[in-house]
């Protein structure tokens, strides 16, 4: 390929990932974890688009969703994830954590049944760049016990649909782009 090392991974990474936007685990017993908790599925997905996508538009919510399956009856756990660029830099990380999330999760605060369980992390629209994301789905044991850190699981593109593009015509830097408040006053 001829273009610079960055997008030259980034091409290889997304020819080689999981191009539906979604990872799934059919087999309980090859599913990553243990005896406590095991992973299903990952799937990345967006409003308009039937089913999982690796394809999210900018102006757009993400929605990552982990599934898992509770083996063990009566355990505390945590659901999180890290979100990287295509050369593993670390974007963010959040979890269900009460303190973390946005929205209270029942789930958090109390003790797991036998069975399985899908969490759902929302990135708000017009928050990332374009470019290739990387999601690491993480389970464990509340506090602060990792059974489970999945890294690289599934990946996805952010496309920009032209929201952000109506003054300006050149690339943005960084690895979000959020829509922030601003304001012009005259002073003088």
């Amino acid at each position: 390929m001829d273009a610079s090392p960055a997008q030259a991974v980034e091409s290889y990474l997304t020819s080689v990932s999981s191009g539906e936007g979604e990872v799934v685990w059919p087999d309980l017993e090859a599913a990553p974890g243990n005896d406590v908790v095991r992973l299903c599925s990952v799937r990345i997905l967006q409003d308009g688009i039937a089913g999982p996508t690796a394809d999210v538009e900018i102006s757009k919510e993400v929605q990552i969703e982990v599934t898992y399956r509770c083996l063990k009856a009566g355990e505390m756990l945590y659901t999180a994830l890290w979100l990287k660029d295509s050369m593993g830099t670390a974007i963010l990380s959040s979890s269900n954590a009460i303190s973390i999330s946005l929205t209270p999760v029942a789930w958090y605060t109390k003790p797991s049944e036998e069975g399985v369980f899908r969490s759902s992390c929302r990135i708000p629209p017009n928050f990332l760049n374009e470019i290739t994301y990387r999601v690491t789905p993480i389970l464990g044991r509340q506090p602060s016990e990792t059974i489970i850190i999945e890294e690289d699981a599934v990946t996805f593109k952010v496309h920009d649909t032209g929201e952000m593009r109506k003054e300006f015509y050149g690339g943005w830097l960084g690895v979000i782009r959020p829509k922030l408040a601003w304001a012009t006053e005259k002073i003088q």
